[in-house]
């Protein structure tokens, strides 16, 4: 059987040619810089400037429009596709259940449309109120979360659930001030302005 030897070398050999090449490290820390466009939370500005915001777009790679009718036809777009979601059962992880009527609703778009199903959902509630939390009621139900709102209408929450996915919903003068108040206590800012109006 054949075997290898290595030669190992002393610093005081000379010739340097046979010796394996190690690498060397520096004592200096060593870090990598994160792309600007996967920063989360304070690294960047809230308002960047518009030569900031072309500078992401560079970055990224994608092509920068001041198109105003780009961006509406765009949000536009994603509202309609946000609106195919709406009571699909078969994808949702979440039920409403508000006194009785069930609605077929995804957690991550309760979470960022609402403060206050966020801090729900996240047991973060310590900002609510007392009652506001008296109000929900969470438990698992064929592995998907169910929240059992009981100060609601059915028809007022589905308006509500409407405009989460959609930015719109039925606003009339019957609805209006139920909605209002809605949006206040499930923290939809977008909603309270809009019913506002």
């Amino acid at each position: 059987m054949d075997s290898t030897t290595t030669a190992f070398h002393n610093d005081n050999d000379d010739d340097d040619s046979q010796r394996p090449k190690v690498p060397t490290f520096s004592a200096e820390r060593r870090t990598t810089e994160t792309p600007d466009q996967f920063v989360y939370k304070n690294r960047l500005p809230t308002n960047p400037t518009n030569n900031q915001q072309g500078q992401w777009f560079k970055n990224t790679g994608y092509k920068q429009t001041n198109n105003a009718h780009y961006n509406v036809k765009l949000l536009s777009d994603l509202a309609g596709d946000f609106s195919h979601l709406l009571n699909r059962t078969d994808i949702s992880d979440c039920w409403l259940n508000v006194n009785g009527t069930y609605m077929a609703v995804h957690r991550c778009i309760l979470a960022a449309r609402s403060s206050t199903f966020s801090a729900i959902m996240s047991g973060n509630d310590s900002r609510l109120s007392p009652d506001t939390i008296k109000e929900f009621q969470l438990s698992e139900k064929n592995d998907k979360l169910e929240i059992s709102i009981t100060k609601a209408s059915p028809e007022i929450m589905k308006q509500v659930i409407i405009f989460m996915y959609t930015t719109e919903c039925e606003l009339n003068e019957t609805n209006a001030y139920d909605l209002h108040e809605a949006a206040g206590r499930y923290g939809i800012k977008s909603l309270k302005n809009y019913t506002a109006e």
